[in-house]
């Protein structure tokens, strides 16, 4: 899933960049036009101003300055945006030595130990507390993409390439809102006495629970494994838990690194 973002994101990325650049050409012939009527009045076409056609083509030049400058951007945005969820970050879930063992052979012992646990442990509930940036910032890039349509659809009107923009703007927007609804609606917010609650509302009772399974990946760069995402199994799901969104990363650490079963650690 991941990959498949990134693509779309590149895809979109050099799209944008081609309009970019068509629409450079564009402003490049336009200043040239009004630089060289500028120079030879003579050559203006006969009924015409020398002032109003340069006007004109000096119009033209500036409209698709600022296209070139918008397309520029978002291609830029995009590309990075890609390059982003390859790497996927440097976040603050580095990489911990977890516990293996556990009791994950006897269900009757394990539940027992969980319930045990639980007692003591969730006598008060524990609430995951998640950072709005990526929020904040999915409704910066709306923002943004938003403008540029309106821009170009003002700029051009109805035309194949202002139609192209919008379906790609759609896509992007839609792909974006797609990963962090899923990541939203999965992520664990609540543990208690009966079991752990979803963004989604739904629950998970400890008479289901499973394991611990810590997610990992590598640091192109460096090589270096870390923590992407841990994720609670039970019978019917798994609640997440999104280290580099979680403002109290420490004390839910401490909470699942007490919890008496298996602690797995596999890859992304």
């Amino acid at each position: 899933m991941r990959k498949f973002i990134a693509a779309v994101l590149f895809i979109t990325g050099l799209v944008l960049a081609g309009l970019a650049y068509s629409y450079y050409s564009e402003y490049a012939a336009a200043s040239n036009v009004a630089r060289f009527y500028r120079t030879h009045p003579a050559e203006v076409p006969t009924g015409e101003s020398q002032e109003q056609y340069i006007a004109d083509a000096l119009m033209v030049a500036d409209r698709n300055h600022n296209l070139v400058m918008l397309s520029g951007a978002g291609s830029l945005l995009l590309c990075v945006g890609g390059a982003a969820l390859f790497i996927r970050g440097r976040g603050r879930g580095a990489s911990v030595a977890k516990p293996d063992g556990g009791l994950n052979e006897d269900p009757a012992q394990r539940l027992e130990a969980v319930n045990r646990w639980a007692s003591v442990a969730l006598a008060r509930p524990v609430e995951v507390h998640y950072r709005r940036l990526h929020g904040v910032l999915f409704a910066f890039v709306m923002v943004f993409f938003i403008g540029v349509s309106a821009l170009v659809v003002v700029a051009n009107g109805f035309t194949s390439v202002s139609i192209l923009m919008l379906v790609l703007n759609g896509i992007l927007l839609f792909v974006l809102y797609h990963v962090l609804s899923r990541a939203r609606r999965r992520a664990a917010r609540l543990f208690d006495l009966s079991g752990v609650t979803r963004g989604d509302k739904r629950r998970f009772d400890w008479s289901e629970f499973k394991s611990v399974d810590y997610l990992m990946a590598i640091k192109p760069r460096s090589g270096r494994e870390y923590l992407w995402r841990v994720e609670i199994a039970f019978t019917g799901g798994e609640a997440w838990i999104i280290p580099r969104r979680v403002e109290n990363l420490d004390e839910i650490n401490n909470l699942l690194a007490s919890l008496p079963v298996a602690h797995q650690k596999r890859r992304a």
